[in-house]
Formats: structure tokens, C-alpha cells, sequence
């Protein structure tokens, strides 16, 4: 006698009439559970088909026998069940809105088990032709590389799941993309910005900003717990992302290594410290205060609206008389003036919480000339001093 099956396994047997039935429950349908029975000339063929069919209901998709699984019906599935575990909710509301606009219109109708990189192929460079319908412009590279990365984390997902033998995304090399050279701040504009910005009520965020290339949303995050001002450093633990009209704090970090413990320089604490009295100050002052624990607020204590940050950085900005840039470009400034003073290209990296060396290094590697024509002459000093002979 055989091993008796585990539970939603489903059951086989031999019909009298000839060949063999499978049962499997598949859901309640008005209080009763609703079962599935495949037939086969052999127990064999009746066991795959209970298998699909527990794979189909492990995914999360519905379980017919009128069509097979299209990409859509597996698409949906996963951006409901399977996607918000694995990345930050502003991230899923990005590749939700990807899925949707582009990939279901264009792919969504192929069976998911005939699916191939040639169709793949085919629809980025589709893809590549079309403009957008919000900018009227061609869809960027980089669009079309978030379109490919999306597709193949949701066919890795597929393929754990045994629904498509192989991840045909991985076989399709998607687009390169051409950053944008980036022109920081120089000294002399920061210098300009940071004297308009004394008396500015936000003057330490963007100090913040610039003294550890932190994100907007990390730095808007940021709570008093994750501050020691006596230690002098702070803990950068999460991002706050507006998701479905809802400012969001969100505990799981971009990568890995978004997550990270920063030294602060002391003209940083000094600001901090001060910024905390006048907050408390401020507290005292109000009629209501909704949150005391974050570091940056509204004058109520209400969580710093992102695009209304960036519209006080703009007028600082246009008060200084410097060029209008993102808050994201004083992290860029960060990174420029760690490199100008000589700091090691992988101490910019875990500072800016980079996952990579090569993210680091491709960014602001046109950056370093000043860095190494000074290496250059100290080079330069040290062999005239070997070579006392050599011309001057």
C-alpha cells in the first residue's frame, strides 16, 4: 500500500471504465470546497496534472480548465502576492504602474509557458520606438532597462515556482544605459548656498544632506533614536516614499547596504544640536505637535511633504543665486567633496550606501582628474628625491 498524501496534495485512483482519475481541492465556492479532477490513460499523466495544478494555486492564479496561464493572469497574480514582499512599497507602485502601462499591453497575451526570448526581444526594442504618452518623448533606455528587470524578477519567480521551465528574461541582454555626466555643486557654490541658508528653518537638513550624501527620503526618515549626538553619528534605518497619495516611512532600506551606520562631523552635530533646542521650542510654542520623534517636521510636527522640500530648496537656491539642482544633487556633492579630499573610493561608497564598487565608481569616477593630478605631483616629488640627477 502507498504512502498516503499530504494534505491539498490531492488523490489518484483507477476508474473501473478504464484509466485514471486525480482529485485536488482548489478553494470554497459557498461553504463547499471546489475540486478539480483530472483524467489519464496512466497514473503518471493524472499526477502532472495534479502538479501544475498545485503549482498554479501555490502562485496565486486561478485554476481553469477553459484557457491556459497567459502572462497577465500570472503578471496580476504577482504583483499582488509576491511583489510587496520583495521590494519597498514605492518601488512595487513603480513596477506595478511598468507592468501595467507596458508589459501587459505589450507580452500579456502569450501563454506563460510558450513565452521567449525572442518576444522578449522584440517588444524592448518595440519598446525603444515609442514615446511616452505623459512626456510625448521616446521612452528613455533607462525605462526600457527598468521594463526588462521587472519582467525577469517576475519570471525568476515563475520559474521557482515550476510554472515555466527557465527564466527566458535572463537569456535577452537588455539596454545599455548612458548616464548623464554629473556637475555637482563646486566649493564656491556651496559656499554661496549654505551663507544664504543660516537663517534658513531647514539650514541642517541641508547640511545633512551634504555632509553624508543621504537620500531625501533617508534623511526625512530620520528619527531622534537614530541620532547620537554624544557619539557623534546617526543610523540611517529607513525612507519615507509617497506611495498612493500617502507619505510612507518604510523600515526595509533601498539595498542592503542602504542600511548603515554614518560618523558625523562635528560642525553637523553642532547644527543638530541647535536645530533640536529650537524644535523643542517650537514644540512648546504649538497648540498641537503630531510627532515628536522625527528630526525634521512641519511647524506642527507633522512629517516634511517631499515636493514641498524641494520647493524650499529651490527658492534657497534662487536666494544664493545658484543654479536650481535636486536635493539628490547634494548627494552627488557629498560624494564630489569626499573624492577632492583624497577619501577612498570605498569609504564614498559605504557612505552613500552603494551596494556596488562599480555604482560608485561609474558615477563619479570623471570626478577624480583633480585627485590624481595631485597624486600625479606627489609622485613626481617623491622620484625627484630618488633621482637628485633628474632635471628641474
Amino acid at each position: 500500500m502507498g504512502a498516503r498524501r499530504a494534505a491539498g496534495e490531492g488523490s489518484v485512483h483507477k476508474r473501473k471504465q478504464g484509466g485514471w482519475q486525480g482529485s485536488v481541492a482548489v478553494g470554497i465556492v459557498a461553504g463547499r470546497p471546489k475540486r478539480k479532477t483530472p483524467y489519464g490513460a496512466t497514473q503518471r499523466e493524472v499526477l502532472d496534472k495534479l502538479g501544475a495544478i498545485r503549482r498554479t494555486l501555490d502562485a496565486g492564479l486561478p485554476v481553469g480548465t477553459s484557457r491556459p496561464i497567459t502572462l497577465a493572469d500570472y503578471l496580476e497574480a504577482w504583483l499582488r502576492d509576491t511583489l510587496p514582499m520583495l521590494v519597498r512599497p514605492s518601488t512595487a507602485q513603480s513596477y506595478s504602474s511598468l507592468t501595467r502601462q507596458h508589459i501587459i499591453p505589450g507580452l500579456g497575451h502569450h501563454r506563460l509557458d510558450k513565452l521567449t526570448a525572442v518576444h522578449i526581444r522584440a517588444f524592448l526594442s518595440d519598446k525603444s520606438t515609442q514615446t511616452s504618452p505623459r512626456t510625448k518623448r521616446p521612452l528613455s533606455s533607462r525605462t526600457i532597462q527598468y521594463l526588462h528587470a521587472v519582467l525577469r524578477l517576475a519570471l525568476e519567480q515563475a520559474r521557482r515556482d515550476d510554472l515555466v521551465v527557465r527564466n527566458v528574461a535572463g537569456l535577452v541582454c537588455g539596454p545599455k544605459v548612458q548616464r548623464p555626466e554629473i556637475a555637482p555643486l563646486t566649493l564656491e557654490e556651496a559656499g554661496r548656498l549654505f551663507a544664504q541658508a543660516a537663517t534658513d528653518r531647514l539650514s541642517p537638513l541641508w547640511l545633512l544632506v551634504t555632509a553624508l550624501g543621504l537620500r531625501r527620503g533617508e534623511a526625512l526618515a530620520l528619527r531622534w533614536a537614530d541620532v547620537d549626538l554624544d557619539g557623534g553619528s546617526l543610523q540611517v534605518k529607513a525612507s519615507v516614499q509617497r506611495v498612493g497619495g500617502k507619505l510612507v516611512r518604510s523600515e526595509m532600506p533601498k539595498t542592503k547596504s542602504s542600511r548603515r551606520a554614518l560618523p558625523l562631523p562635528a560642525v553637523v552635530v553642532d547644527a543638530l544640536r541647535a536645530h533640536r533646542t529650537a524644535q523643542v521650542q517650537e514644540r512648546l510654542a504649538s497648540a498641537v505637535w503630531i510627532d515628536d520623534t522625527l528630526v525634521f517636521t512641519t511647524g506642527i510636527g507633522t512629517p516634511l511633504e517631499p515636493r514641498n522640500v524641494l520647493r524650499s530648496f529651490h527658492a534657497l537656491c534662487d536666494r544664493a543665486q545658484v543654479r536650481r539642482i535636486r536635493i539628490h544633487d547634494l548627494r552627488h556633492a557629498a560624494a564630489s567633496f569626499m573624492l577632492l579630499q583624497g577619501v577612498d573610493m570605498r569609504v564614498v561608497m559605504g557612505t552613500l550606501g552603494h551596494s556596488r564598487l562599480s555604482t560608485t565608481s561609474d558615477l563619479y569616477t570623471h570626478l577624480l582628474e583633480p585627485v590624481q593630478r595631485a597624486a600625479a605631483d606627489r609622485m613626481d616629488d617623491l622620484l625627484r628625491q630618488m633621482n637628485p640627477g633628474s632635471s628641474t
